[in-house]
This record gives structure tokens, C-alpha cells and sequence, in this order.
């Protein structure tokens, strides 16, 4: 009788436990829900007037986003790149670009971590590389485009298909970039199932 009331106190105090951990994890997960979708939408507004200015998709741009930074206005890249779209600054970069573009000075660094900037230099950046794709007429210019924004016109160049209704994913040498234009495509997709809600 003992040994079974101690086996059914263990069996309470094990089933007590594991509901509290399940408590404890769903509380967690709803919290960390509620944060993810309160920064998934933060910057639509700044999206939007970016995909209007530069004649651009918002899921595409909103894509990007997702991508490079999750997000994150601070984040900061490997290799210098800054902010949401993780814009890289420096002489030849795509924030050089932007500023000879405007005839205006490189902006500060600290400057490239605010959204709107962050926003308007990184789509300003795609929407020239998806121009020259398109004016070419190649039928994955969207792909061109991010081989160029990943990884440097030359190499979208490199990487282009023999035939302009060829496939791109599948010429992409650099397995980073090759899955960096992948992700970057398939949230694009889901974004467009979706993008009535946006």
C-alpha cells in the first residue's frame, strides 16, 4: 500500500510538473508571437512608400527585409553591411551609390541604422539592379536582381542564363548567395498569397 501511494504521489507530482512546463513554454510562445508579428508589420508604412517611390513590389521589398535582418534596425552585418536591408557603406557600396545618385555626401554611418534611410537606400539599390534585368528582358529578373544585391553586379552577370527564360537559382555559384536568393523568393511568394492583408 505504501509503495503505491508513493508511486501515485511521483505520478502526480510528475504530471503537476509537466503541465506547469507546458504552462511556462505556451506563455513564452505566445509572448514571443505577439513580439514577432508586432515587428513583422513595425515598418510597413516605410515599405510601402519605399515600394511606391522605386516602382518596386512591397513583398519583394518586405522580403528582403526578412532576409537580411529579420527586422532588426540595428543589425549589422560580417562584413560592414548595416540596418534593415543591411546596406553596405563605404566608397563602393550600394550607400555611395545612392549618394552619387543624389549628388549628396555618404551619410553617416549612424545615420544608416534609421529605417526610412535604411529603407530608401536599399530599395533605391534594387529597384536599379530589377530595372537593368527587366530592360533586358530576362523573365527571372527578380532573381538577377538579388544575385546583384548579395553579391555585386558582376557576378549576377555571371550567373545569368544562357536563354532570358532560363533559370537562374540553379547557375548561382556561391551556395550563400544561391540560398540567399531562394529564401529571398520564397517568402516573396508567400507575401503575394497574402498580400491583400499587407
Amino acid at each position: 500500500m505504501r509503495v503505491a501511494r508513493k508511486i501515485l504521489f511521483a505520478l502526480l507530482v510528475t504530471v503537476f510538473c509537466a503541465v506547469l512546463v507546458a504552462l511556462i513554454v505556451w506563455i513564452v510562445l505566445q509572448g514571443y508571437e505577439s513580439y514577432r508579428l508586432k515587428n513583422f508589420n513595425r515598418f510597413d508604412p516605410i515599405i510601402r512608400q519605399a515600394a511606391r517611390r522605386h516602382n518596386l513590389p512591397f513583398g519583394l521589398i518586405k522580403a528582403v527585409i526578412w532576409q537580411e535582418s529579420k527586422f532588426r534596425p540595428d543589425a549589422r552585418g560580417k562584413h560592414g553591411e548595416v540596418g534593415l536591408m543591411q546596406v553596405m557603406p563605404g566608397p563602393r557600396g550600394a550607400v555611395q551609390h545612392w549618394a552619387d545618385s543624389r549628388c549628396v555626401g555618404h551619410p553617416c554611418n549612424g545615420v544608416l541604422f534609421d529605417p526610412a534611410m535604411n529603407v530608401e537606400i536599399g530599395s533605391w539599390y534594387l529597384a536599379m539592379a530589377l530595372k537593368i534585368w527587366r530592360a533586358k528582358g530576362y523573365r527571372h529578373a527578380e532573381e538577377l536582381a538579388l544575385c546583384a544585391y548579395n553579391a555585386g553586379p558582376g557576378k549576377a552577370d555571371q550567373w545569368k542564363p544562357d536563354e532570358k527564360s532560363g533559370e537562374v537559382i540553379g547557375n548561382i555559384s556561391y551556395p550563400s548567395t544561391r540560398k540567399y536568393v531562394a529564401g529571398v523568393m520564397d517568402k516573396y511568394r508567400s507575401f503575394l498569397k497574402t498580400e491583400s492583408t499587407y
